[in-house]
């Protein structure tokens, strides 16, 4: 299946804190990240469709706030198995996420680190 995305992505991973705009707070860590979405590895993803609340600790104690639409999620049922989680589009991402993106852009890869 092709690629649909245009945007550059950036494989990070930083912890999040997300919810289905309820009390229920899960927890996760992006897979990678673009303007547009993110990659939210969990056991507990939420269906395609379902609104969502992010808090990205982007280092420590300073979060950005995201809100998005789950786009696609995959659960696989092994205890163990690192492809779990769910794809969200974000809607209007802050001034700050898209500085924060454009300074990881510009990280040195470091082999054995995202």
């Amino acid at each position: 299946m092709a690629d649909k995305r245009n945007e550059k992505r950036k494989k990070k991973r930083l912890r999040i804190t997300y919810s289905a705009f309820t009390e229920d707070m899960f927890n996760g860590f992006s897979s990678d990240i673009s303007p547009s979405g993110v990659f939210i590895r969990t056991k507990r993803p939420f269906r395609p469709g379902v609104p969502v609340n992010i808090s990205l600790e982007v280092n420590e104690g300073r979060k950005i706030e995201l809100a998005g639409i789950t786009a696609w999620s995959v659960k696989t049922g092994f205890v163990y198995y690192k492809k779990d989680g769910m794809g969200v589009r974000l809607v209007s991402p802050p001034q700050i996420y898209n500085d924060f993106l454009r300074i990881l852009q510009n990280e040195p890869f470091v082999a054995g680190r995202q």
